[in-house]
């Protein structure tokens, strides 16, 4: 689990970081809504590192809508942060210790 930690750190960007620390410092089951409008630049990739979150084990996704024809798929998904990214979270946090980087 450690190896699959360090090895996933290494691949994370800031935008990356920056969702899984939201959602590590949010109260339990808080979730993360993409909130863009679609002609934004940002939205496809922010969506991409939410997928990418999720691809790793680190967010679980549930639809939080109805699904109409020609739908954003990201308006109506939701992120959470998994067990397996509390874990990846909590292991961040203790390298940042021991290094005394905190």
């Amino acid at each position: 689990k450690r190896k699959y930690f360090i090895d996933t750190l290494g691949k994370l960007t800031q935008i990356d970081i920056e969702i899984l620390v939201n959602l590590y410092k949010a109260e339990k089951g808080a979730h993360y809504k993409p909130n863009f409008d679609s002609s934004d630049s940002h939205m496809s990739e922010f969506n991409a590192s939410l997928e990418k979150l999720k691809s790793y084990g680190l967010l679980n996704s549930q639809l939080s809508g109805t699904l109409q024809p020609g739908i954003n798929w990201a308006s109506i998904t939701v992120y959470t942060l998994s067990e397996f990214g509390i874990d990846f979270s909590d292991f961040c946090l203790e390298i940042q210790v021991q290094q005394n980087i905190v």
